[in-house]
């Protein structure tokens, strides 16, 4: 797990098959957003997100982490309305 800065927040990337991975709900979250909606649209389109299910291990046991690959992400937030994104988390 490698912690990278991105904009003033940070992005989790988790490598898996020798690539950058990013777990979606602490991004999803952090922009505001309902996660319940945003796991919904990932999961209708695997495929297209790349959506991978990885186990970590934490300090409470095993966590899984839904992700996409780091490439991805760009993709998906464009796909964001502004609208929808939490006021304080725009400028971000």
């Amino acid at each position: 797990q490698i912690p990278v800065p991105f904009h003033v927040a940070e992005l989790l990337l988790i490598e898996h098959e020798g690539r950058p991975y990013t777990p979606m709900r602490p991004l999803v979250e952090g922009m505001g957003l309902d996660w319940a909606s945003q796991y919904s649209k990932l999961r209708a389109n695997q495929g297209r997100w790349g959506m991978v299910i990885i186990t970590m291990p934490s300090t409470s046991g095993e966590q899984q982490y839904v992700c996409i690959p780091l490439r991805k992400v760009f993709g998906w937030l464009s796909g964001i309305h502004v609208g929808k994104i939490r006021e304080d988390a725009r400028d971000r």
